[in-house]
């Protein structure tokens, strides 16, 4: 099983929309593309088939699957880009924990990073960083680690203009750790947008319902 996030701009584009279908096909090959994009990303493959799923601000959703394997519950979230209005992304964040202690997968951009190295060519305030892990924390949303560069969103501009930052998480709950003993985060480099996408590729653990 596979749940693939992107938060990616110019989705519009013909290169983007051939890059998409290009990891699609190879990681999610059950799943067809849409025309009209636009926002984050998600896609989700598991036994039964696939979703996409487009949105601005956050998705939550309950992944129902085979009476052996248990259901979870899967949060797209986007943070604040305003640091004045970051704290209120938490709350929202801590609200949507407090509505259920179901295994969950929370990931994409919640531009914010959890230390200071995932951010290079500006400084970022402790402050910001530290209301990050708190929020997590009280969430209880562990960082899954990653393979692939820590940058995940660039600004693209030239020389000492360029700043790099590790913006997209994949953070889930210990319940959801518990039922997916096995599983791999990937950040996958693309040069069509300036966020990379994060996949995360899980095994779940079969539990009887009986």
């Amino acid at each position: 099983m596979i749940a693939l996030s992107w938060n990616c701009r110019g989705l519009g584009s013909s290169s983007t929309v051939r890059k998409l279908g290009e990891v699609l096909r190879e990681k999610c090959p059950t799943c067809r593309r849409k025309e009209e994009l636009g926002y984050s990303i998600i896609v989700a493959k598991g036994c039964g088939g696939s979703i996409a799923i487009f949105f601005r601000f956050h998705i939550d959703v309950e992944v129902l699957q085979p009476n052996t394997v248990p259901s979870w519950r899967f949060t797209g979230f986007y943070g604040a880009t305003d640091t004045s209005q970051q704290r209120k992304g938490w709350d929202t964040l801590m609200t949507l924990r407090n509505q259920s202690d179901a295994p969950w997968l929370c990931t994409d951009d919640f531009n914010e990073v959890l230390f200071r190295h995932e951010k290079v060519g500006a400084l970022r305030p402790l402050w910001q960083i530290l209301d990050f892990r708190r929020a997590l924390e009280a969430c209880d949303l562990t960082d899954l680690g990653y393979s692939g560069s820590k940058f995940t969103r660039s600004n693209r501009r030239r020389a000492l203009g360029t700043v790099r930052t590790g913006l997209d998480q994949a953070c889930a709950n210990s319940a959801w750790m518990n039922s997916f003993t096995r599983y791999v985060v990937t950040h996958i480099p693309v040069y069509q947008s300036d966020h990379n996408m994060v996949l995360v590729e899980m095994e779940t653990q079969s539990v009887n319902r009986n």
